[in-house]
């Protein structure tokens, strides 16, 4: 049996069946497994640290389980990976890119993404050679992935010379909004990037094309 933590109900399901049913498939393409039947067997980790480790503890005290594809997420991911290293149950995530997933040097720990450092590279690359950027400010959605690809990309923006304005979590955002983007004023936020999961982006996004429409037309901030 191969174990799928994913998030399989909310926001997040259109990603996490998808990834169950990929599973599924390559169970049906590769057929049994030395004479024995693979089946797989999801776990709804919610995207989120609690549900990612409670998946984690049922996996690892299931002795028909050969391995797990996922957590999905980092948020889960990061806490989830510590029970399946101390069980020794080999996991492979095919989406969870904070640095620290995979820089604790657990063996039985894989994945096939690029994590945030590279992406913030290649961000950082394109916001300041592509599109010429030399300041920015940087909101993210205070999950685990968006806080850090957000801080590599300041990284990167920063060491290639530009000047990152502000970097609040979305938390902070949505408290003190209007300060935020009362900055537009005094042109200190041209250009605003955000970094996080799709579902709560949208979010984020509703609320600062809002704020952005507030600003006198020659200040106001782009979103990229």
């Amino acid at each position: 049996m191969i174990g799928v933590s994913s998030a399989l109900a909310g926001g997040y399901a259109v990603y996490g069946q998808d990834m169950l049913n990929g599973v599924d498939l390559a169970i049906e393409d590769f057929g049994d497994l030395m004479g024995w039947a693979v089946k797989s067997e999801g776990g709804d980790d919610a995207c989120e640290g609690a549900p990612g480790v409670t998946v984690a503890e049922l996996f690892s005290a299931n002795p028909a389980i050969l391995g797990v594809v996922g957590p999905m997420c980092s948020g889960s991911a990061v806490p989830a990976s510590a029970i399946y290293g101390e069980h020794k149950v080999v996991m492979v995530t095919p989406s969870s890119t904070a640095v620290q997933v995979t820089a604790r040097g657990f063996e039985n720990l894989f994945r096939t993404v690029p994590n945030d450092d590279l992406q913030g590279k290649v961000t950082s690359d394109f916001l300041s050679q592509d599109l010429g950027l030399t300041k920015l400010a940087i909101v993210h959605d205070s999950s685990i992935y968006g806080q850090g690809i957000a801080e590599a990309v300041r990284d990167y923006f920063t060491a290639a010379g530009g000047t990152v304005t502000l970097r609040p979590g979305w938390h902070q955002v949505e408290a003190d909004v209007h300060r935020l983007f009362g900055r537009c004023s005094r042109g200190r936020v041209r250009h605003v990037w955000r970094g996080g999961r799709r579902h709560r982006c949208r979010r984020m996004d509703g609320t600062l094309h809002r704020e952005v429409r507030r600003c006198a037309g020659g200040l106001r901030p782009r979103l990229v």
